[in-house]
């Protein structure tokens, strides 16, 4: 019984070592396709070929040091208003979207100055006349008195010369007489044609100075810049809405600049000359290059950033960035982030983390995406930190680029799966 009831239990041990080393091969079968599928995941499988924007490559290689807040300002804007007490507006001579050159006409006022500068210009017109006038009856009588001279010597030479045609002293002293009144009538008309000359230079200055006011009737551009309004309906309004409103704005868009401010914890951050990276707020994608110009010394009044978040019992410091020329420069007004980078890796330099390249045969390469297919491009670098490099030949910001994975040849599709070779 106890010998029966041992090989039952052999029996059963028998099926127990079966079913155990069955478990243990299906265990192990399973850790093998376990350890199996995630080599081939490491490795490259059920991995995609993605584009990447060189941009945006860089930017995931920058070490931020901080981000600060701005506002989009142009090189220089005016916003016009009309002054009532000069009078109505009169004519308008551009229109919005003109560009202007400063010092242009924009408007001007109808004023009773025009009338007095119009009534200074015909008196200058009539001195005018007046002096030609008095200088011509002048220059007749100065004749006159000339030729009075030339006869008195005619007849003293024949006085002097004697003869039967010899004049008589009355003849003589009649002669003088006639010279002396003609030389009165002559200096006199010389009085007059200077006195004449005189009033018409007060008329000349008076003019000038009648129609130098006049220019304050003309409002003219303190500025180059694009007229970006005109409120033409504003000059028909209230004195009250032309005091509040603005009648034309003049911006001047070659320069683009960002205005904020920095608090006291991120000030030694920022330095003049330090290229930053603009960001709008609203859009992530837009970005631009700039060069910080300006950093205050002096504390601001403000008491929180544009977003409101700051600590408002830190100390800020104005800033000022301007922005690198581009053909899509930001919208005047909009609100930006400023990042503030290290100096290994400083905004606008190209900066590429070494994961981005592969070695191979002693020559640097990057997968670049063209079109919709990944090639090797050639690059040339120059190591700036264990993991970082500054990409000088091969690339442009422009480009789009792919992260290398195991697996990857030429001619592979973006989106399509990367298999393990």
């Amino acid at each position: 019984m106890l010998a029966y009831k041992g090989r039952k239990l052999k029996g059963y041990g028998k099926k127990r070592l079966v079913i155990g080393l069955s478990v243990a091969g299906l265990a192990l079968l399973a850790g093998g396709y376990y350890w199996y599928s995630q080599s081939q995941i490491w490795t490259g499988a059920n991995e995609v070929v993605e584009a990447i924007p060189v941009k945006e490559a860089i930017a995931n290689s920058q070490k931020v040091t901080a981000i600060l807040s701005g506002e989009v300002e142009p090189n220089h804007a005016s916003k016009i208003k009309i002054d009532s007490s000069k009078g109505a507006v009169k004519e308008i001579f551009v229109k919005a979207g003109d560009t202007v050159t400063e010092g242009q006409a924009l408007f001007s006022y109808d004023t009773a100055q025009a009338l007095t500068a119009q009534s200074a210009s015909y008196d200058v017109q009539s001195r005018a006349g007046t002096t030609q006038t008095a200088r011509s009856n002048a220059d007749i009588k100065w004749g006159t008195y000339h030729q009075k001279v030339a006869d008195l010597g005619a007849l003293q030479a024949r006085y002097n010369q004697g003869g039967e045609d010899k004049p008589s002293q009355e003849d003589l002293r009649t002669a003088q007489s006639a010279v002396n009144q003609a030389l009165e009538e002559a200096q006199t008309g010389e009085n007059e044609a200077k006195n004449a000359q005189i009033d018409y230079e007060k008329a000349v200055a008076t003019s000038n100075t009648e129609n130098e006011r006049l220019k304050y009737d003309t409002v003219i551009a303190d500025a180059a810049g694009l007229v970006t309004s005109v409120n033409t309906d504003l000059k028909n309004q209230s004195a009250d809405k032309k005091e509040k409103e603005t009648f034309m704005e003049i911006v001047d868009r070659s320069k683009y600049f960002i205005n904020g401010e920095v608090n006291e914890v991120d000030r030694d951050k920022i330095q003049l000359g330090q290229r930053v990276t603009v960001i709008d707020r609203k859009d992530n994608s837009k970005t631009w290059l700039g060069t910080v110009t300006q950093v205050g010394d002096l504390t601001t009044d403000s008491e929180s950033s544009a977003d409101g978040k700051e600590n408002p019992n830190l100390s800020k410091y104005p800033y000022k960035v301007e922005l690198d020329q581009t053909d899509t420069p930001p919208v005047v007004g909009s609100h930006t982030y400023v990042k503030l980078f290290d100096s290994s890796t400083e905004a606008g330099k190209f900066i590429l983390n070494k994961s981005y390249l592969v070695r191979e045969k002693g020559k640097t390469f990057v997968w670049k995406v063209t079109g919709k297919k990944i090639v090797k491009q050639d690059v040339k670098v120059n190591k700036v930190t264990e993991d970082l490099y500054e990409l000088v030949e091969g690339l442009t910001q422009e480009d789009r680029l792919s992260l290398p994975k195991t697996g990857m040849t030429d001619g592979m599709e973006v989106g399509q799966d990367v298999k393990t070779q």
